[in-house]
């Protein structure tokens, strides 16, 4: 957007205006509001140019034209009827032309234009809604004109921003994850498996078929074990994560380098087993397991790589952690810690910051909402390969159990203390997969009441900080002096 200031800059003799002097600080203050390069305010003609052609073309480039009108403006106006171009007359009446926002600025002592007072190409300027400067209101005349100029050439609309490309679906790379993990699992197992019903004094195949409920019961432990974690860990991860936002751009790499640290320390762990005597089984599981946890980290901060690239983000179903993430990010920049962000803020950036703020705002109520929603909305939207996950396993291991029990008592007849065997460990199996959706869950709620307890607020002080910010500083203290005298 270009604004395009019309003044009169000197008087028959050549003399310089006082009020060109006024008229030069409204173009730089607009320029303070609507960013550089957005206001064309003339003072000298380049060397070898037609300023006819150069009229032309930059009303052509403008969307709006601002003509200040200082008092005796239409005493000048007339004077200079006979002379063969005045400029002044020129660049209303091509804007007019061209139908262009044409706004008149009435500096202190001005006269309100009317119709009779100018000839038929000016009446636009009869026409318009003229905007006061006074002596004394200067930034609030400012803010005035400019919250014209947004309104009528810039609606209020979203900046969008352009989608960041995803990985490949998370669900499916998991599934691939948890399967090789799986078939590797299973290989280290099975030594174990065909030894253990000796080690254990078993006889019959029955007991061989129900030690191989332990490879998905094995998993099913392991995710109970994560999920209370998790749950108990839920405001120490967000509070992690906000501080990694707070101090750094590039969260992924630190949340990377914490991954490296994490497998260092199982790998060193790992020294100290095989040193100790552990089996090969053993340490191919740690090695394994180091292996996995090295891929989901990769993964996550793969993903990562370009989640402050643009802002704000477009995130299809956004979280707690964006939530948050998008705040400090608005929080940072109304701080001064970004170039272009000073007081007052340019329209571009109260724009987009605003933006941010509504979007916020959508997601806060869309997480409201997922919180006051029960378990069975949280299953739907929950990632389908993690739950099939969890419900195969246990499956899964009921499965395996139910077929050693049949084969025991194929061999040696019903009786109640397999049948009791086998119902514990179906009760294991259902409580172990129930437990772990379970604690996922209160941690997903937990999560929630935490950002929605403190994003709100802090919110809210953001979007005062915005409104302070826009204003020009003169326009701020005097506002501030005018708050104090009336409490």
């Amino acid at each position: 957007m270009q604004i395009f200031v019309n003044y009169r800059q000197r008087d028959p003799d050549g003399g310089l205006l006082p009020h060109a002097l006024a008229a030069e600080a409204l173009a730089d203050r607009l320029a303070a509001l609507f960013g550089e390069g957005a206001v064309h305010f003339d003072t000298t003609l380049p060397p070898g140019e037609r300023y006819a052609d150069v009229l032309r073309e930059r009303l052509a480039q403008a969307t709006a034209l601002v003509a200040v009108v200082h008092p005796g403006w239409l005493a000048d106006l007339a004077a200079r009827r006979e002379r063969h171009k005045d400029w002044v007359r020129e660049e209303i009446a091509e804007a007019a032309r061209q139908g262009k926002l044409i706004i008149p600025v009435l500096l202190d002592g001005a006269d309100p234009l009317r119709h009779q007072d100018l000839d038929e190409e000016l009446h636009v300027l009869a026409d318009a809604q003229a905007v006061p400067l006074r002596f004394g209101a200067f930034d609030a005349g400012v803010e005035a004109l400019a919250a014209q100029i947004e309104l009528r050439v810039a609606p209020a609309e979203r900046p969008t921003a352009p989608p960041v490309e995803p990985l490949p679906d998370r669900g499916r790379l998991a599934g691939v994850l948890v399967a090789a993990t799986a078939v590797v699992l299973l290989t280290l197992l099975a030594p174990f498996v065909r030894a253990a019903p000796a080690l254990l004094g078993l006889d019959g195949s029955g007991a061989a078929v129900a030690v191989l409920a332990l490879l998905p019961g094995l998993p099913l432990v392991v995710a109970l074990g994560v999920s209370a974690v998790r749950f108990a860990l839920v405001g120490p991860a967000l509070w992690l994560d906000d501080l990694l936002t707070r101090v750094t751009d590039h969260k992924a790499y630190a949340l990377f380098g914490l991954g490296v640290v994490l497998v260092s320390l199982v790998l060193l762990l790992l020294v100290v087993t095989s040193m100790a005597g552990r089996s090969p089984e053993v340490v191919g599981a740690v090695v394994v397991c180091s292996v996995s946890v090295l891929l989901v980290m990769g993964v996550l901060w793969a993903r990562a790589q370009d989640s402050r690239l643009v802002w704000p983000q477009h995130a299809p179903a956004p979280t707690t952690t964006w939530a948050r993430a998008e705040l400090l990010e608005l929080e940072r920049r109304l701080r001064g810690d970004f170039p272009g962000w000073t007081r007052p803020l340019p329209m571009a950036a109260r724009r987009t910051a605003h933006a941010a703020l509504d979007r916020l705002a959508d997601i806060l109520d869309s997480l409201g909402a997922q919180r006051d929603a029960g378990r069975r909305a949280w299953w739907r939207a929950r990632n389908p390969y993690l739950s099939a996950a969890h419900v195969g396993a246990a499956i899964a291991a009921v499965l395996v159990l139910t077929a050693a029990l049949l084969a025991h008592w194929s061999e040696a007849g019903a009786d109640a203390p397999s049948a009791l065997w086998w119902l514990a460990g179906c009760a294991a199996s259902a409580l172990c997969c129930a437990g772990a959706l379970e604690l996922d869950f209160r941690a997903h709620r937990r999560a929630l009441d935490l950002t929605l307890s403190a994003v709100p607020a802090r919110a809210e002080a953001a979007r005062a900080r915005l409104a302070d910010l826009s204003r020009a500083p003169l326009h701020a203290a005097h506002l501030l002096r005018a708050g104090r005298r009336s409490g």
